[in-house]
């Protein structure tokens, strides 16, 4: 079915087609470069409220932030296979911190955390680590004032982070961001969340059987601001070409812990904890013999600023 031959914002090929949806959004697909893009309809969120104060606390906060250490751990030994001794690195949508936690415990002293949220940035100052409370993008810029930092970043870290981005302002505001650091940037690392894992792939089978819930979960629908797209491997490769970063390193990352899947969850989370440990193992046995469901790349800015 037809999307109605609107353009992907990532590979600019026109026809976009309609996929599965639910309810409450509306997908399209890239054949070209496998990249979604949802449209949400009306919700009761509200963009002026601190985005942290919208997702559930308790369990499922415990084990979302064993999943993003986990994987905090993982991706920082790779940063430092890169670039020996790195520091000066900035995590961008730095969310409740935890990566920044981790970067501090690997040996990193000069680092920072930016973010929209006065929650993120007011929890950081406190532990601290310098925190850059940012204003959320115009429809044409994004003035993120990086230069009010205490250094220049050799490192930058958005993860977690462009999925929020509406999608036709996608590339354009990557690229904003890349361009306030040149020429001191010397690495870009980029998770993203993709659709040929075993979970999209599983809630895309439950949406066509009319069963909306996890499909909904993965597009944080009903939060501010919520998934605009979700990726693939390729377009997330054609997305940081066109950006002139030339990808160095790259890892899948398993997006939830097995012990705690049941709070991750949201259709799991009055079933039993044994029943849902056994199948947080059985889904991670799967998922780590076939496609993760987080995808991260490291990439170097190219020839830009007149430095390679």
């Amino acid at each position: 079915m037809s999307g109605g031959g609107r353009r992907c914002p990532v590979c600019g090929r026109d026809g976009l087609r309609r996929a599965f949806g639910t309810p409450h959004l509306t997908l399209d697909h890239c054949p070209r470069c496998g990249h979604n893009v949802a449209e949400h309809r009306a919700s009761g969120a509200r963009a002026g409220l601190d985005y942290h104060r919208q997702y559930d606390e308790g369990e499922f906060l415990r084990s979302l932030a064993a999943t993003r250490r986990r994987q905090a751990k993982t991706i920082l030994a790779r940063i430092h296979a890169q670039l020996p001794g790195a520091d000066e690195l900035l995590d961008l949508g730095a969310g409740r911190g935890w990566f920044l936690d981790e970067a501090r415990a690997s040996g990193m002293r000069r680092i920072a955390g930016a973010d929209t949220s006065e929650d993120s940035v007011s929890s950081l100052r406190e532990r601290g680590v310098e925190g850059l409370l940012i204003a959320p993008p115009t429809e044409t810029a994004w003035d993120l004032q990086l230069r009010s930092l205490s250094f220049r970043p050799r490192v930058l870290t958005l993860l977690d982070v462009i999925e929020h981005f509406a999608a036709e302002r996608l590339p354009a505001m990557l690229r904003d961001i890349v361009d306030q650091l040149q020429p001191e940037l010397e690495l870009v690392v980029i998770k993203v969340p993709v659709s040929d894992g075993l979970l999209y792939r599983t809630a895309g089978l439950l949406a066509r059987a009319r069963v909306f819930g996890p499909l909904d979960q993965l597009y944080q629908v009903g939060t501010f601001p919520p998934h605009f797209s979700y990726f693939s491997r390729r377009s997330l490769g054609q997305l940081l070409t066109a950006q002139e970063l030339r990808a160095v390193d790259h890892i899948g990352l398993l997006e939830f812990d097995p012990s705690t899947f049941g709070s991750r969850v949201a259709a799991l989370r009055r079933a039993p904890r044994a029943v849902t440990r056994v199948l947080g193992a059985s889904v991670a046995l799967v998922a780590e013999r076939s496609t993760h469901d987080s995808y991260v790349v490291l990439a170097r800015p190219e020839q830009r600023g007149g430095r390679p």
